[in-house]
């Protein structure tokens, strides 16, 4: 399954890099025999075929191997932002009935309390243990795994995908080796990806964007992948100069940052081939900013968290259709609907619907079942409309959710926290437009007695992501009517 991919370029081109990481490289022989020795570790502490395991790792060697050897053994990898708050890690680890997580080294008295609180029987942390918390190193024992693995088949769960929230609302989405090889194969070849791709991540992999665009695509085509734990911009307009990228796969607002970029030394970008958007709307203005600046073309890609992958623009002008997210990848559908379910013909907004092999299953406490409705299309939740010649424009969305570079803030959680603050009487949480013209979030806010924005924004972060916390607050001596009812949890 999709250990098989490894394995390939393991045999195929076992001295190519396969990762990057500042200045230590990993080749696929020796992804693969990582993969090998920590499967081999993970199944002798208990670890087994369809167990949900936690994953909260940034960008590194470490999530690419933790994913690969969950893959291995037929266990269910569950991403979790390691951006998270403890209340929100306890949610995530609770909606997807995790017992056992690999975590970053920061989080390692989290992980202690986890464990004494029994929210989870078994933990590792990345680098050295600490607390009595074992490390991810102790378990590579540098055995390959025997006959006693379980073989994964395409059938077998492969990724749980979270929506999270502080309200404990999460949204399982359940996805498995076959739909993902699906999603892989088909995302390679609409880009015509190959072994010879540079590819630099700068978003999570575990974000849905980047999960498929740079990790799936890597493992596809047997490209050299490029990992930056975090977003530095100086250090990723280095990258791109001094190691020849190919492939820049980001939301707009990474790229709006790097046409602001000024270095001090000229930078070359003439080997970029592929500069790909996703996760976020691409706005005109950003587009030429990036354009005028960098001299690079970017394309837009269109995808869900439940579907994955599911356009990309890959038009011979991409400057004559940039508002658009392109056609469908290999094997997806795309149909525009009106509120009675009807086709509606070009030209026309209505709700997207879709088709797609690499679509997941929703979780639910007696199971899981189809996202697709009685129709046979699955709805997710934007509006747009399709030109004459097949190509995608999205028009927004059908509820109210606010994308801050990328990731999907739910108002009604940012909501829920503020409410939690002694002084706050009504709040309503709304988008409001940044100094980059991007979504961020902002607070209008009623108060029973003194209050401060540095408080606020303290009390926010001891409990959701940095995010999410708002960015603007706007006090006020009373709201009105249509958003008082907002602020008692349904947001519109």
């Amino acid at each position: 399954m999709l250990a098989d991919l490894l394995e390939r370029h393991a045999a195929d081109r076992p001295r190519q890099a396969a990762l990057v990481e500042g200045d230590s490289v990993l080749t696929w022989s020796g992804l693969d025999r990582g993969v090998c020795q920590l499967a081999n570790g993970l199944w002798k502490t208990g670890v087994r075929k369809g167990d949900p395991v936690a994953v909260a790792l940034p960008n590194g060697f470490g999530f690419v191997t933790t994913f690969l050897a969950l893959a291995k053994i037929g266990a269910v990898t569950v991403p979790v932002n390691p951006e998270f708050k403890s209340l929100e890690i306890r949610i995530a680890l609770q909606a997807s009935r995790c017992e056992m997580g690999v975590f970053d080294a920061g989080l390692t008295e989290l992980c202690g309390s986890l464990l004494n609180e029994g929210v989870i029987r078994q933990a590792w942390v990345e680098g050295k243990g600490q607390a009595g918390i074992p490390s991810v190193d102790r378990l590579m024992t540098g055995h390959l795994p025997g006959d006693t693995l379980s073989i994964p088949d395409a059938e077998s769960p492969l990724i749980q995908l979270l929506t999270s929230g502080t309200t404990g609302q999460s949204k399982r989405i359940l996805r498995t080796h076959g739909q993902i090889l699906s999603l892989a194969h088909a995302y390679q070849s609409a880009i015509d990806g190959t072994p010879d791709d540079r590819i630099l991540a700068v978003i999570p992999l575990s974000h849905g964007h980047g999960f498929c665009s740079l990790l799936l695509n890597t493992l596809q085509s047997g490209a050299t992948l490029f990992l930056q734990r975090s977003f530095d911009r100086r250090r990723a307009m280095e990258t791109l100069s001094r190691e020849r990228i190919t492939i820049l796969s980001a939301v707009p607002f990474v790229f709006s940052v790097l046409a602001d970029t000024r270095m001090a030394s000229p930078i070359d970008l003439s080997s970029l081939r592929l500069n790909v958007t996703g996760g976020a709307p691409l706005r005109r203005e950003t587009w030429l900013k990036v354009r005028d600046r960098l001299g690079i073309l970017l394309r837009q890609s269109y995808g869900s968290v439940e579907t994955g992958a599911l356009t990309i623009n890959m038009d011979p002008d991409p400057e004559a259709t940039a508002e658009s997210v392109g056609r469908p990848l290999p094997g997806v559908r795309l149909d525009i609907l009106d509120d009675a379910g009807n086709s509606l013909p070009p030209g026309m907004i209505g709700e997207v619907a879709v088709q797609s092999p690499g679509a997941g299953e929703l979780c639910h406490a007696d199971g899981q079942r189809p996202l697709m409705t009685v129709d046979g299309w699955i709805r997710v939740n934007d509006l747009g409309w399709l030109d004459d010649q097949g190509r995608l424009h999205i028009h927004g969305r059908k509820e109210s959710v606010i994308n801050v570079a990328g990731r999907k803030v739910q108002a009604s959680e940012v909501e829920t926290v503020l409410r939690r603050h002694p002084a706050v009487k009504q709040v309503v949480v709304v988008p409001q437009r940044d100094a980059y013209g991007e979504e961020a979030v902002s607070a209008l806010v009623v108060v029973g007695m003194a209050c401060t924005v540095p408080e606020l924004v303290a009390h926010c972060r001891d409990q959701i992501a940095d995010y999410k916390v708002p960015r603007f607050f706007d006090f006020r001596d009373s709201l009105p009517s249509t958003m008082g009812t907002a602020s008692d949890g349904s947001h519109q």
